[in-house]
């Protein structure tokens, strides 16, 4: 996971004192009813599937990495760069240490790194067919 922020930003303070963080992913959707944001649902609604990875942040240089961490970012978001430069953005990456899921009313499930890679490096083969797919993915528990 490759995550772009400024110096200017309080993620930057905090990580420099401690780095372990926890990303939270969630469905939304307009035709999902339970995920649509709105008086009666939420996307926190169990219906909603969720993901939380968590890790350590760390700071990577693009010399260190190349080019492939902004090029995956800009692609995605290509609004991203034409932010302002003087922001000194900076492009990060979280060691994944453990992944969670829940999909439905119940227990968070963990999921194996080996299956998130695993399923990480098949996804990269098909894209590599198809420069168009998208870069969401979702899994299912069993």
């Amino acid at each position: 996971l490759y995550l772009y922020f400024t110096e200017l930003s309080t993620v930057w303070r905090d990580i420099q004192k401690r780095n372990n963080v926890t990303l939270g992913f969630y469905e939304v959707g307009e035709k999902d009813v339970y995920c649509t944001p709105g008086a009666t649902y939420d996307p926190e609604d169990p219906n909603c599937a969720k993901v939380h990875f968590v890790g350590s942040l760390d700071i990577i240089s693009n010399v260190t990495a190349g080019p492939i961490p902004e090029k995956y970012l800009f692609w995605r978001h290509p609004a991203m760069a034409n932010w302002p430069k003087d922001h000194n953005w900076m492009t990060a990456t979280l060691d994944i240490q453990k992944i969670d899921i829940l999909d439905f009313y119940g227990n968070i499930q963990p999921l194996a790194l080996s299956d998130y890679w695993a399923a990480t490096k098949k996804i990269k083969k098909e894209r590599l067919k198809n420069a168009s797919a998208p870069l969401t993915v979702w899994y299912q528990s069993p």
